[in-house]
């Protein structure tokens, strides 16, 4: 198990180690329920006890805590925005950040038996680096407690998360099963609180496994859960327009992911990041209308594709910390159309034909490195 808290520090990083324990850790939305209840309680708002079950008290006391200091969310205390009110808690009133799970480590790692100590080492060496990316250019702080499970085999992989997630994403996943058969030897997928990556038996990083790769596939998908800590996330069974009108478009998630992770992993500055997936797109972009809901991953590449060059152009004109928060807004349960606006000033629809039609090249070819309206 590798514990890394969201107190970056280069002391910390220097002597982080690397433990494996018999626990039975898990990603569990109790812990932000009761951080949001031992939070309200010692706030003096009278939550019940800490029992991670949400029930009138603790409703009760959200109410009162609202009425005092403004609105943490439009959405309802959930499983599934449990950590959204934990965080907005703290943030309001930063004493409280002292239940934050996040204080015992953000991410724990769970390696099954089969993973050998050489890539468990290496791992930790990419996962530091993706957490100090992290703090570094996205500036969030996290009050929930993620999970990483690495296998080697599907039927390993999906053991470890049905033991370690209480989200029933294993269920049909064809994900898991297709995580095990990667020709770059090692690849995953995130979940809200949760990533799971299976890796090829026995293969080494440098020898079989790019590094570059590892900090990229790492990294994009970390910068995944940080969305999802910012956002909360709908459940599945609401269907995918509520998954954009709560979480936002589908080309957003992927291609902030992919400006974050090519730049930690592969070195890439975010404007040749631009360039590359323009000229894969063969200069057609298609419209992001488009590419919102989750089934433009069926498109294959494309959504990748076009998302990071519609990202890269937010970027260019906001910042990673502007774009994320959007993520927060979101999860104070604005709807996204509202968030897009407010946040970047022009409604997406708007972006959407300026992102179609703005001038990225200059006349004689080369990349425009930054974008201005």
């Amino acid at each position: 198990m590798v514990m890394i808290s969201p107190k970056i520090g280069i002391l910390f990083l220097l002597t982080l180690i690397l433990m494996v324990l018999p626990t039975q850790i898990k990603a569990m939305p109790e812990d932000s329920i009761q951080c949001v209840q031992s939070q309200l309680n010692a706030a003096n708002f009278d939550a019940g006890p800490a029992d991670g079950q949400i029930g009138k008290r603790t409703r009760k006391a959200v109410k009162a805590f609202e009425d005092k200091f403004g609105t943490i969310s439009k959405r309802k205390l959930s499983p599934s925005t449990a950590n959204v009110f934990c965080r907005k808690i703290g943030l309001i009133i930063p004493d409280l950040k002292e239940f934050w799970p996040s204080n015992s480590g953000w991410i724990e790692v769970v390696f099954a038996n089969s993973v050998d100590q050489k890539f468990r080492s290496d791992l930790q060496r990419s996962l530091s680096k993706a957490v100090t990316a992290v703090s570094s250019t996205v500036g969030v702080e996290v009050a929930g407690k993620d999970i990483i499970v690495i296998a080697e085999n599907a039927s390993e992989l999906l053991s470890l998360v049905k033991e370690h997630s209480p989200n029933s994403i294993h269920k049909n996943n064809p994900f898991i099963k297709a995580s095990c058969s990667s020709s770059r030897k090692i690849t995953g997928r995130a979940h809200q609180g949760i990533i799971f990556m299976c890796r090829s038996p026995g293969a080494q990083v440098g020898k079989d496994i790019d590094e570059t790769w590892l900090d990229y596939l790492v990294s994009h998908e970390l910068l995944h859960l940080v969305q999802f800590q910012l956002s909360g996330k709908p459940a599945r069974w609401q269907g995918e327009t509520e998954e954009v009108r709560t979480f936002g478009p589908f080309w957003l998630a992927e291609g902030v992911a992919e400006a974050f992770s090519n730049r930690l992993g592969w070195g890439t500055e975010i404007w040749a990041l631009r360039e590359l997936n323009y000229k894969r797109l063969d200069k057609k972009l298609p419209d992001l209308a488009q590419l919102e809901k989750r089934k433009a991953a069926q498109k294959g590449q494309l959504v990748y594709n076009a998302g990071a060059v519609a990202a890269v152009d937010l970027l260019d004109l906001h910042g990673f910390d502007t774009v994320m928060k959007m993520y927060d807004l979101l999860g104070q349960g604005e709807n996204w159309p509202n968030v897009f606006e407010s946040t970047f000033g022009m409604s997406h629809a708007s972006f959407y034909k300026w992102y179609l039609n703005v001038k990225r090249f200059e006349n004689d070819g080369r990349a425009i490195r930054k974008l201005v309206r």
